[in-house]
């Protein structure tokens, strides 16, 4: 079986490239150096070779962003010898996924182009181009992005008398539209702009009957779920002559025994077409599991997994075989019409085998700019923040790349769920035939790779370029309609019927934020489809903005922070300064930018003493923003059936709406996240003015299970005092998939516990006061936690806080800390200042200590990196709390 596998794919990949300039731009304004052959590594691309050799510094460092842009306005050409396996029999096909528009010759020999980022190609090698006993070479001529998409918008304008405008970014490039590949790739408003070039796979493979290359797995449940027709369709490259074969179909449960086996034969005609020797062929399969597993995402169910091998033999030889995880799951989107007459909207939620689902969890961008630096460890770590953040949903945004296979098979074994955006976002596109028919191809690969994961909860097709053509971002004024038109052939034309022909099962919506399909009309409007809510950011409102907004879903909103000083690579110490010119050039989003947070931070706190206290007041900020709209759109539910809030994930180091940092370090955010997004929550919202406010206590729940006789404990800190009074213990129960307001509390009442010292007790209440919230379980477990403000704390005179962390002990992956508090100390914060130890992470961080309280704490490191002893761990342990800022 091996033998015959290993004879039907030639591996090219390796360090014995060579890779050489082959073009540089007409005008030299960047002193480029001579580069006309150097060592390459493949899969692989150009700037990380010139890293290697030394021809330009990490892109990432410094301002060498700007310093490195000649390389991609220059060609290039990978180059390789390779011999062929005396076992290797024709004919040959070259497989591969480059980046993006390349042209592959075999000895000089132009066996195919590409032009997409996203499509995998298959290219018929004439049989005479190749040498069974004598060295072969391979060349991939990768041409400039940036110069393709000038030229391409040049030639687009001249044929159809208008221009596809596009949107602009800082230090970006133009017409980055025009071309299949990662937008975010030519700059975004939180990242670099550094064109990846290269090669991300390629392979020849000897096709002597058969070779799969795709399976497509299409699930569809029976009624009440208890049985499954399962639709393999096996996609590959046949020899010219009869396809004449047998495919066995495997489906094992997930401790590998055999559900179900069978074989089909399968007959294919030849083909006729001059000049191949090969041509593309599909074979689908039918199969029927009874009473299978469900798959359900994380808190609602197990994630049961199954795995469906085909393999592809002639009378017993093996020619290919093929294989893919899948779950039986069944997926809806529930659009309803409001039956109150106080509402004319539609619900927007999901079920999953009839469950409905609250969502929470987060955008995800690329996790680098360089493809081929993404690895599996790295998706895990990013999948293992998502999860211990209590988050079971993330957004694949549009404006990156299709992750690999292996990020799909973790969040199916994780339970997270995905919505999932194609990869366009805004911006306008061409909709002429050559563009449409690359998109076509581009969708239908990527469907059926991505078939099968049960993760897989919508596919939506862009981000925001509905809401764009809608509000007219980019001015196109009187052309308004002609971009309509092409925006209707490019997403009702194209993408929607290829995507629903492959896979009719999963939902769909023509854009993020949307209204839905056939229903055209203000993508911002809250009772219907998704929204993208940027009123704070954007529009500098207050964080309690976000309480006036109800929506059905809020599948993008968010706030910036700094990153931790350790996650600024080479920082000077002396450009250390909010607005030095080294920090300037990490902030991409300069209308709103480190002006925002300011404001934001002026309002709700006194002003950073340091550099340091400045990133910490940052980061608190932004929890406290997401924070305040996820408590109110949970409170929602289920009228709100999901928040994802942007963004996890950093592609760089710089100034971003991340909650998890370029190195992997978590932000503040991402440890309050995992507070507002725990499966029970208890959380306070102020309701009326004055004297007359309530405080209204709420507990919501996304447990299928209800509790009784929970304890709801509400204490009030008195600050100047230094005292803790008990303002309510009540008993209450906890209804499954509920949210209600289960205690009220009129400040009249709070003011009781005021001293008859003070003149204005409402004032004494603001300046000195807040609330505490805890909800215990029947068995004493600790279910939520809450504090309350009545105004911001910039008014408190918090006392000095002498803060003690000492290490109790440690554990295989963990050392265990105890955090002492001699008085009140408000948002403490722990951090691990060792680069090294970036992507582990405190099991809590941003809390409040009240006087002589103990809290243990731990830091969880990450499986790829050693631990240290206690002693080296300490060295690198720092704490501050809110009092230490300023």
């Amino acid at each position: 079986l091996m033998s015959a596998l290993k004879s039907s794919r030639i591996e090219l990949g390796g360090a014995d490239w060579q890779l050489r300039c082959l073009r540089k731009p007409l005008t030299d304004d960047f002193n480029i150096p001579s580069v006309e052959s150097i060592p390459a590594v493949v899969p692989g691309g150009v700037h990380l070779d010139l890293l290697r050799a030394g021809l330009i510094a990490d892109p990432y460092t410094g301002t060498q962003e700007l310093q490195s842009r000649w390389v991609q306005r220059c060609d290039w050409s990978f180059e390789k010898i390779f011999t062929l396996p005396s076992e290797a029999t024709g004919p040959f096909v070259v497989e591969c996924r480059l980046d993006a528009v390349a042209r592959v010759f075999i000895n000089d020999t132009l066996v195919g182009s590409t032009e997409s980022e996203f499509r995998l190609y298959s290219f018929s090698v004439p049989s005479k181009c190749l040498h069974q006993s004598k060295h072969n070479k391979i060349v991939v001529e990768i041409l400039s992005p940036v110069e393709y998409c000038i030229q391409r918008s040049a030639k687009f304008s001249h044929e159809n008398d208008y221009m596809i405008p596009y949107s602009e970014y800082v230090n970006g490039e133009k017409n980055w539209n025009m071309i299949r590949k990662a937008g975010c790739s030519f700059g975004w408003d939180w990242g670099p702009c550094v064109p990846n070039m290269g090669i991300n796979q390629i392979h020849i493979l000897s096709v002597p009957a058969a070779v799969a290359q795709t399976l497509k797995v299409i699930c569809k449940m029976g009624q009440s779920n208890r049985s499954a027709a399962i639709e393999a369709t096996v996609y590959g490259i046949r020899a010219h002559d009869i396809l004449d074969v047998d495919a066995k179909l495997t489906i094992k449960d997930k401790d590998g025994k055999v559900v179900l086996e069978q074989t089909s034969h399968a007959l294919g005609l030849p083909f006729v077409r001059p000049g191949l020797e090969v041509a593309e062929f599909d074979i689908t399969l039918f199969a029927n599991i009874s009473d299978p597993d469900l798959w359900y995402p994380r808190l609602y169910g197990a994630q049961h997994l199954y795995t469906l091998e085909v393999i592809l033999l002639k009378e017993k030889n093996l020619f290919s075989i093929i294989s893919k995880q899948f779950g039986c799951r069944n997926v809806e989107l529930v659009r309803e019409k409001d039956s109150s007459l106080l509402d004319c909207g539609e619900s927007f939620f999901f079920k999953v085998n009839s469950v409905p689902i609250y969502c929470k969890g987060a955008n995800m961008i690329p996790l680098h700019v360089f493809t081929t630096k993404e690895t599996a460890q790295e998706y895990k770590i990013i999948l293992d923040s998502a999860v211990a953040a209590n988050m079971n949903c993330l957004r694949v945004w549009g404006g990156g790349r299709y992750p690999p296979d292996e990020f799909y098979d973790l969040c199916d074994s994780m339970g997270i769920l995905l919505w999932h955006d194609l990869m366009f976002a805004c911006s306008l596109y061409p909709a002429d035939k050559e563009f449409l028919e690359n998109v076509k191809e581009e969708v239908r690969y990527q469907t059926r790779r991505i078939s099968g994961h049960p993760s897989l909860l919508i596919y939506t097709y862009s981000n925001e370029n509905e809401e764009l053509i809608y509000n007219d971002w980019l001015k196109v004024g009187s052309n308004r309609e002609r971009f309509f038109i092409d925006y209707v052939h490019l997403v009702c034309d194209t993408i929607h019927p290829t995507l629903s022909a492959e896979d009719p099962y999963t939902p769909s919506m023509p854009s993020s934020p949307s209204n839905g399909h056939n229903k055209w009309g203000n993508p911002a409007r809250p009772d219907i489809g998704d929204i993208h809510y940027w009123g704070v950011w954007h529009g500098n409102k207050p964080f309690t903005a976000f309480t006036e907004i109800k929506p059905r879903f809020c599948s993008e909103f968010g706030f910036q922070s700094f990153p931790s000083t350790t996650t600024w690579r080479d920082l000077d110490p002396e450009e250390m300064q909010v607005n030095s010119p080294s920090v300037e050039f990490r902030q991409r989003s300069p209308l709103a930018g480190t002006k925002c947070i300011v404001e934001h931070m002026m309002r709700y706190f006194r002003f950073p003493s340091t550099f340091q206290s400045f990133v910490y007041l940052s980061q608190l900020v932004q929890a406290l923003a997401i924070k305040t709209a996820v408590e109110h759109w949970r409170r929602l539910k289920p009228y709100c059936s999901g928040t994802l809030y942007w963004q996890l994930n950093d592609i760089w180091p710089g100034i971003s709406w991340s909650s998890v940092e370029h190195s992997g370090k978590w932000k503040l955010l991402n440890h309050f996240a995992a507070k507002f997004y725990s499966d029970v929550l208890v959380s306070a919202v102020d309701d009326g003015e004055g004297l007359e406010k309530t405080i209204n206590v709420w507990v919501t729940s996304d447990e299928l299970s209800r509790r009784a006789k929970c304890v709801l404990r509400i204490d009030m800190v008195n600050i100047i005092g230094k005292s803790v009074t008990s303002v309510a213990t009540k008993s209450c129960e906890v209804e499954a998939q509920s949210s209600s307001c289960i205690h009220r509390i009129p400040v009249k009442d709070l003011l009781e516990h005021i001293p008859v010292i003070s003149v204005d007790k409402k004032l004494a209440l603001e300046d000195n006061c807040f609330l505490t919230l805890s909800l215990i379980g029947q068995s004493g477990q600790h279910l939520s936690s809450n504090v309350h403000f009545f105004a911001s704390p910039k008014r408190f005179t918090l006392p000095k806080c002498e803060l003690s962390v000492s290490i109790e002990a440690q554990r295989p992956g963990k050392i265990d800390l105890l955090v002492k508090a001699p008085t009140i100390a408000l948002f403490v914060a722990l951090e691990c200042t060792d680069a090294s130890l970036a992507s582990g992470h405190f099991s809590e961080n941003g809390f409040c200590m009240l006087p002589f309280e103990e809290k243990k704490v731990s830091f969880v490191f990450n499986s790829s990196i050693p631990t240290p002893t206690p002693a080296q761990f300490k060295t690198s342990l720092k704490i501050m709390s809110l009092r230490d800022s300023y």
